[in-house]
This record gives structure tokens, sequence and C-alpha cells, in this order.
């Protein structure tokens, strides 16, 4: 007889709070245990897996799975699609609200947003926001339009990485030194030192970019993983990447 493989906890409150099951369960206990194995679960503050096929599964954050604003699960808005492989937005009204407010819980000089899309983009006549905030100048987004912008500071110098695929997993972070860098899946697109003087004072939302003017960028992206925290070095990029990989391969659902 095999023994039963522990769960380890926090994989095992988010199991309960979404109703998962089966090879989902399975997933997130490996995705959990990955993650704490390469020092990346403490650098978290949301980790948004979109497992389970309904609104009800996929708003918990892994990191805190309490049915509360304050934990930063997510509140969708509008007329998105949930299934096996994720949450993908309508391009017309959709998105999701973390409750993450970026001026109160990042650090401009120390953090990191990363958005896994399963969506090669048709031909784009206006901004896709993967994630995102902005409030005057300073922006807090992964932006595709058709290059990759992407910013943890000012508006002005944000990154424009030329892309020739929306699909994969996009991460924009930032160290101590506010040595900024675009990375899609284990490519290093573009690098720039952005300094931070104010953060948008705003909650960031998943396929859609919340600004002083309301909702812009209402993207058609289908998003099978997302995160927010503290900056990442070049090699824990890898490592996010790799067990992210790992966790999509599993779910059969890897771009």
């Amino acid at each position: 007889m095999m023994p039963k493989v522990a769960i380890d906890p926090d994989a095992q409150a988010f199991i309960t709070a979404s109703g998962i099951s089966g090879i989902n369960s399975t997933a997130i206990n490996t995705l959990v245990v990955d993650l704490k194995s390469a020092s990346l679960w403490t650098k978290m503050k949301c980790i948004y897996p979109f497992v389970g096929s309904t609104s009800a599964s996929q708003k918990y954050n892994l990191k805190d799975a309490r049915d509360l604003d304050i934990a930063y699960r997510l509140t969708f808005i509008g007329g998105g699609t949930f299934s096996n492989n994720g949450y993908q937005g309508n391009a017309v009204n959709s998105y999701a609200n973390t409750n993450l407010n970026v001026n109160t819980v990042l650090d401009g000089t120390n953090s990191h947003l990363s958005y896994y899309s399963r969506t090669i983009a048709p031909a784009i006549a206006a901004d896709y926001y993967m994630i995102g905030a902005l409030e005057g100048t300073n922006y807090y987004a992964i932006d595709i339009i058709p290059n990759m912008y992407s910013s943890l500071g000012s508006f002005s110098i944000a990154n424009n990485a030329p892309i020739t695929n929306s699909s994969g997993f996009f991460i924009v972070k930032k160290e101590t030194n506010n040595n900024q860098k675009a990375i899609r899946n284990l490519s290093i697109l573009d690098t720039k030192v952005q300094m931070v003087t104010t953060k948008p004072n705003f909650n960031l939302s998943i396929n859609a970019l919340i600004f002083t003017g309301g909702i812009y960028g209402y993207s058609p992206f289908e998003c099978a993983f997302s995160s927010i925290g503290d900056g990442l070095t070049d090699a824990e990029a890898v490592s996010l990447y790799n067990i992210v990989q790992n966790f999509q391969t599993t779910l059969s659902r890897q771009v």
C-alpha cells in the first residue's frame, strides 16, 4: 500500500476554501511545496493559480485563502469566462480586482508582478492589460500593445520590449537597486533603471487597468496564474518560471 502524500497546511487551506479536488488539489500542493523549497513563498503577497472552473473556485489567493478583501481574494467584474484552463477576459467589460492597493502594500523599489497567458492576442489596435494600476504617471502594469510595456514606477520610462507572442509567462521585476527587467518565459526582454517617488493609490486589477478615470484596457487574455510580491533576483525569476510551468504541465494547460 502506497503511503499517503502529506498535504502542506497552506495548500490544504486553499483546497478547502476553493472546493477543488483530484489533479487540481495535487497540483496546488506541489506548487506550494515547490515555492517554499525555492524560498519564493515568503516573497509573495498574492498567488492566483486559477484552478477549478468557476469564479467561486478561482477567486482565492493561495497565500491567504480567506474569503475576504483583506486577504486579497479576487472580485470578478463583467462577463469573463471561467474554465479548467483559467480565467479569460472578454476585452469588453471583464476584469478581476485583486483588492491589493499598490501604495499601501508594495515596496516601490523591490517588487514584482507576473502573469501566465494562454492566449495569442488577435491583431492589437489598442492596449490590452494583463495586470495594472495607474495614477498620474505612477504606473504598475504589464501591458501588450503589441510591444510588452511594463513598469514598477514611472509611466514615462516603462519598458518597451518587442514580442511576437502574447502567450507565456510574463514577469516584470525590480530589485532594491531599481534594476527593472521585463521577462517572457526565460528571456529577458528589456532592462531599465527606474526610480520610484510615488506609487498609484489604486488596487491592481487582472485583465484591465484601474486608473483615475475608471477602467481601461480590458484584455482577451486567458490567465492561468498571476502573482504579486517582493522583488526577484534573476535566478529566482528562473525558478518561478520553472515551478509555474511544471504546475501548468501537471494540469495539461501549459503553453
